[in-house]
């Protein structure tokens, strides 16, 4: 991968490439990926172990996927299969540790993670220690998901990530095919440039991924995707006196009939000039580190959404994203949050408003024009 700048000089833009400069030990590419676990996954990662030692080896980092289930985390300065780790010992390593997890009850991970927060609280490591490290196992995940499990339910499965800063071709055929054999493998290139020639440039960081699976393949199949009705409902309350006037309906659990306990609750309004087929979704998503809203067409509606076209600048205006779509997200917005708890009573209330003025628009535009179509 190579990355670039677009600089304006009095001659024109000037591109400028960045450098690739390497992380300088792997030890420096640890204490990286300790204070940022977003750039090891496409999802969220709970770090629960650093170096944890499992029979008379280390495993560089361990983590916890939102089900709960073991994530163990092989690093590899330069690239796979190089220096210290062979093309074999690179992929043979995780799945030992893998297997030494496979017996780990609630119990045992327990262990390892308040010996982690422990190494933490005594400033081994360069990161603060936060409520995402202030309890029990247990009840750090709640905090960190939005969602709780019961002490069973932990480690289902057990997924291994190869991270390098360069992924060989051997190491990502390897790997297909471990995948391809039942393993839960995945790969993950993450590099570091500064700008070439310029020493007080910032550093800029990239992260890929170059084999992967569905979470879908790691869900405990008696564990739905998890469900926020409390945060749901937080956010109505908030919301429904801004648009109880459009919408018709004297309650919240009027405008929801298959109720807010869902992945994607969506608000049907009770309006008669409003057409049913259009729904307003909320759907916040902790365990994703997201919170979406939405408009979504069902049916034949093309018409009705050439109306929000129309009102392209009044939904900009208000934060809100028309997107061109005729049926999923047809106006939708998206927030990145850290997790429930983590969300404070200002952004609340931003969600909320920006929810309410949703549906108000979305309600100027087809309640409006169901009323000429019908006269």
């Amino acid at each position: 991968m190579q990355l670039y700048t677009a600089a304006e000089t009095e001659t024109g833009t000037k591109i400028v490439p960045y450098e690739q400069t390497g992380f300088k030990s792997e030890e420096t590419f640890e204490d990286q990926l300790q204070t940022h676990p977003e750039l090891l996954m496409n999802e969220r990662v709970f770090l629960i172990g650093r170096q944890v030692q499992l029979d008379g080896q280390y495993a560089d980092l361990v983590g916890l996927d939102r089900w709960g289930n073991i994530i163990v985390i092989e690093l590899k300065v330069g690239s796979s299969g190089s220096g210290s780790a062979s093309e074999e010992t690179i992929l043979s390593q995780p799945q030992n540790y893998a297997r030494s997890f496979e017996s780990f009850g609630y119990d045992n991970l327990n262990e390892v993670y308040q010996e982690y927060c422990d190494r933490i609280e005594r400033g081994k490591y360069d990161i603060s220690k936060d409520s995402a490290h202030d309890g029990t196992l247990q009840t750090d995940f709640e905090t960190v998901f939005g969602d709780s499990i019961e002490k069973h339910q932990f480690n289902s499965t057990q997924r291994m990530v190869v991270v390098a800063e360069e992924i060989t071709r051997r190491t990502e055929r390897n790997v297909r095919y471990l995948l391809e054999q039942g393993l839960n493998f995945q790969c993950r290139e993450i590099q570091t440039f500064h700008l070439s020639g310029d020493d007080d440039s910032k550093t800029m960081l990239t992260s890929s991924t170059v084999v992967d699976y569905p979470t879908s393949r790691v869900r405990p199949r008696n564990r739905p995707n998890p469900t926020y009705p409390r945060l749901v409902n937080n956010i109505l309350e908030r919301s429904h006196p801004k648009f109880q006037s459009v919408t018709k309906a004297a309650s919240i659990s009027d405008l929801f009939p298959e109720g807010i306990d869902m992945r994607e609750p969506r608000l049907v309004s009770q309006n008669t000039h409003h057409p049913t087929s259009i729904r307003y979704r909320l759907a916040p998503k902790p365990d994703d580190g997201t919170i979406v809203i939405a408009i979504d067409a069902q049916d034949d509606t093309v018409d009705a959404v050439s109306e929000v076209q129309e009102m392209h600048a009044d939904f900009s205006e208000q934060g809100l994203e028309v997107t061109g779509n005729q049926t999923y997200r047809v106006v939708t917005r998206k927030w990145e949050i850290e997790s429930a708890d983590g969300l404070d009573e200002t952004m609340r209330d931003e969600i909320a408003d920006t929810f309410a003025m949703l549906v108000r628009l979305g309600h100027e535009a087809f309640a409006d024009s169901q009323r000429e179509i019908h006269g």
